[in-house]
């Protein structure tokens, strides 16, 4: 995948260890676990988008 953005964040000290405990136990990096957060949280909010179209289709029918 190509990489097109460079993201800056401010974090707390015990995300930022989380992260990095969470990144080493898996072994990968701390960015590629951030793109994998990141990743996973926009599936969910697609298809949340989703489920409410549906709602609005459904609710045009009756």
């Amino acid at each position: 995948m190509r990489k097109n953005y460079c993201i800056r964040l401010r974090l707390e000290t015990e995300i930022i260890e989380m992260l990095k405990k969470q990144a080493e136990q898996e072994g990968i990096t701390m960015s590629a676990l951030c793109r994998q957060k990141l990743g996973a949280c926009s599936k969910l909010t697609k298809i949340e988008i989703m489920v409410e179209e549906m709602n609005k289709k459904m609710k045009c029918r009756c």
